[in-house]
Parts: C-alpha cells; sequence; structure tokens
C-alpha cells in the first residue's frame, strides 16, 4: 500500500471551510490503496471555531500529526494572525522527521493556508518526494485587481501583502509539482496565462463535494439548533456561508425582488424570514454585518436577520435541514466555485442560485434538478424570484425530494487515479 502526507493545517476538530475535502476523503482512501497521514495544527493554536463532532466522521486508522503554530516576535510585533505563517516552521520541522528516512510516497497540499505550499519544493529536494498541490482557493486573485471598487476580504493592506508573496512563489512552487488539483477550471486557464511554461502539468479538477454520512451522523447524534424555530408557523430561507462585497450583487437582487413581493402581496411575503449566519470570518469582537446594510438599503430589514459568527459544522447542517427554503448568492468572481453546493443539495430543501452568467456556479448548478439558477445579469425578470419565493411561503411540506451523488467517494477515486499517476511517473 503507498503512503501519503496529507498536510491540512486547519484540521477537526477545528470548523473552517477548507478543511472538509480531506475529511471527507480520508475514509475512502484505503481502501483505494492509500494509506493517509495528516499533518495538521493544533486546534488550540487556530483562530476558528470547533466542533467536536467532526471527529467523529474521521477514520480511526489515519495518525493525525499536531503541531503548534505560533507567532514569531516579528510576527507578533505586525499583529500577524494568520495561520500559515504562525505555523511554517512547526510545519517544516516535524515535516522533515516524518519524510526523512523516505516513508511516504507522495505529500498531498489542501489548504486555503498557502504559505505552507512553499514546503513542497524543500521537500521533494531534501527528501525526493514529490508533491501534489490542491487549489481551494486561487493563490494569485487578479479579481480585485481588475475590480478595483471591491475590497478584498481583510482590507486593501493586508491582500496587497498576501498578493505580492503569492506572486513571488506561485510559478517557484507549481515549477516543482507533481500535478494540481483545483476546484474551477478557471484557476488552471489564469495560472497559465501567467505561466505559460506549465502548460504540460498535470491537473485535475475536482469541484467541492459532501458526504451523505453528515447528514446520517447528524441524525445520529440528534443534533439540534437554537438559530430559528422552524415550526413557529413562518417559512425560514437560509443561508450558512461567508459575505463580502463580491456578493451584493446576488443578495440585492433577493432583497428587492422580495420589497416587490411585499407591495404586491404582503400576506405572502410577511410569512417568510431570511438568515445568515456565519457570514464573517473575522475573530470576535472584530465581526461586521454585510448583509444587513443591503437589506435595509431594500427595506426589508424587518425581515432579516444576520449572524456573523461562525456556527458548528453540524448545527450549520441542521438549520439547512430545517430551512423552508435555501439561498445561494454567488460571487461576482464568475471563477469562483462555491464550496457548499452538495451540503445544499443533500439538505433536500428547495434551493434559489443567483450566479453571474457564465460562472462556473452557474454551470454546476444547473447540472441538479431541486436548484433554480438565476443569472444575475442585466434585464433579467425578477419574477423567478417571485415565483420561488411565492412557492416557499406557500409550501405545506419542507421536505424537497432530490437524489444527487454526493461525490465524496467518487472524488477520492479521482484523487487516488492522479496519485497513481504521479506516483508511477
Amino acid at each position: 500500500m503507498k503512503r501519503v502526507l496529507i498536510v491540512s493545517p486547519h484540521f477537526p476538530p477545528t470548523n473552517a471551510a477548507d478543511c472538509h475535502r480531506v475529511r471527507t476523503y480520508l475514509p475512502h482512501l484505503a481502501s483505494l490503496g492509500w494509506q493517509a497521514e495528516v499533518l495538521c495544527v493544533e486546534p488550540a493554536d487556530v483562530f476558528a471555531s470547533q466542533d467536536p463532532l467532526l471527529c467523529e466522521s474521521l477514520p480511526d486508522h489515519v495518525p493525525i500529526h499536531r503541531v503548534p503554530a505560533r507567532a514569531t516576535l516579528l510576527q507578533w510585533l505586525a499583529r500577524g494572525k494568520t495561520l500559515g505563517p504562525r505555523s511554517f516552521r512547526f510545519l517544516r520541522s516535524h515535516g522533515d522527521r516524518l519524510l526523512h528516512p523516505r516513508t511516504f510516497d507522495l505529500v498531498f497540499f489542501s489548504t486555503t493556508a498557502f504559505t505552507v505550499f512553499r514546503l513542497g519544493p524543500r521537500w521533494k529536494q531534501r527528501h525526493g518526494v514529490p508533491f501534489v498541490i490542491d487549489l481551494q482557493d486561487p493563490w494569485v486573485n487578479d479579481f480585485y485587481r481588475l475590480n478595483p471598487e471591491i475590497t478584498p476580504p481583510g482590507g486593501r493592506l493586508r491582500h496587497f501583502r498576501a498578493d505580492r508573496q503569492a506572486r513571488r512563489w506561485e510559478q517557484r512552487v507549481l515549477a516543482a509539482a507533481a500535478a494540481v488539483v483545483s476546484v474551477s477550471p478557471r484557476y488552471r486557464s489564469d495560472i497559465l496565462a501567467r505561466h505559460p511554461q506549465l502548460g504540460d502539468l498535470p491537473w485535475l479538477v475536482l469541484p467541492f463535494g459532501a458526504s451523505a454520512a453528515d447528514f446520517e451522523l447528524l441524525d445520529d447524534c440528534a443534533v439540534k439548533q437554537s438559530r430559528f424555530d422552524p415550526r413557529d408557523g413562518r417559512k425560514h430561507i437560509v443561508y450558512v456561508g461567508r459575505g463580502g462585497p463580491d456578493l451584493e450583487a446576488s443578495l440585492t437582487r433577493l432583497f428587492e425582488a422580495f420589497a416587490r413581493l411585499l407591495d404586491m402581496d404582503s400576506d405572502t411575503a410577511g410569512r417568510l424570514s431570511f438568515h445568515f449566519f456565519g457570514t464573517s470570518y473575522a475573530p470576535e469582537g472584530r465581526l461586521r454585518d454585510s448583509v444587513m446594510p443591503l437589506a435595509e438599503k431594500a427595506g426589508v430589514a424587518r425581515w432579516v436577520e444576520e449572524q456573523p459568527s461562525r456556527i458548528p459544522y453540524f448545527e450549520a447542517l441542521r438549520c439547512l435541514r430545517d430551512a423552508h427554503g435555501l439561498f445561494l448568492p454567488a460571487s461576482a468572481d464568475t471563477g469562483y466555485n462555491p464550496s457548499k453546493v452538495y451540503n445544499l443539495l443533500l439538505a433536500g430543501r428547495p434551493l434559489l442560485a443567483i450566479a453571474p452568467g457564465g460562472s462556473v456556479a452557474e454551470r454546476e448548478l444547473s447540472r441538479f434538478a431541486g436548484a433554480m439558477t438565476l443569472a444575475d445579469s442585466e434585464g433579467q425578470s425578477q419574477q423567478a424570484v417571485l415565483d420561488w419565493l411565492k412557492t416557499v411561503s406557500n409550501q405545506q411540506q419542507i421536505t424537497l425530494p432530490t437524489s444527487i451523488d454526493c461525490e465524496s467517494a467518487s472524488q477520492a477515486r479521482k484523487l487516488v487515479e492522479l496519485f497513481n499517476a504521479v506516483t508511477r511517473n
């Protein structure tokens, strides 16, 4: 059996968006011929919420190596709290011990803490182990450069520093990689536009998936949520995920349609409530609403609730299951592929997604029955949104029959095929 060291700084019980790909792959790798070990950061050193129930979804046979993440004096003086720089030296030293003498066939990086990608060339040179990079987000993102009116997450100064470092390292890391995995095909075309010499680099597009086992665990453990009461006579529409300026067009379109419905049919519209959870990645004390200002501008704030702090993963799934309707605002960045698509579909509730025309999100969602995808482009009628809102308001049952391939097992097979090809070469 071949062996792979998976580097994922965020890892359960840490509840971070970028840990779930690895978490859902792990139960399938051993049966496909690969023994995995995980190198991650101690949850106490991660500035993110915790969900201990996430650990129940991990296979018992996978060793997990946890390292600290502490800022150097220089990082502390610069108020550096980003996980990648804080954990880099600890991941480096522990990885050196695991890889010497060479006991692994491959290293797989799956994280949005992009700084740790720089360990790939080091370990390849020192220990002769090839590595594969998984781009869950673009390492270099030209979206904010092309749209300067939009403020990037974390602010312009932080984004400038991260962007400058990413541009310095992207080409040299990818040139040394054995292959790249990405959630969106746009990431490959953007990288080749910057570095055409990487055209022969093996590349696998693997969209975000989900695991039906998570919903089984949700029911087995009788997880509850207290964010809203699904039996209070109202119809609750839920979104769980980040906010941000790139989502404003989709959110505005929803609120303007709802405002029109209030004018047309106040009884139908008055039964609806909108809930937005986990809209900010900022630490406690620095949380800011990003949805409520748009609701206030549209005059519908009375029917909208925003809780910017992140909520535990399984509580979020219960919110999706308890909802009468689900909403997905897609990013104005047409190459962005939302991570939550399959969880929304597996929740089995009526889903409305508003995405830019021709975007990756629109193409992905349009494949599935039970999801209404609406292109957010000039001249589109509000009628489709109005009809969807009326349907949710008037429905008697909250369960929408749906059947999809949750894809976690099939994704693991595709990933292992790439691992096998890399190690054969």
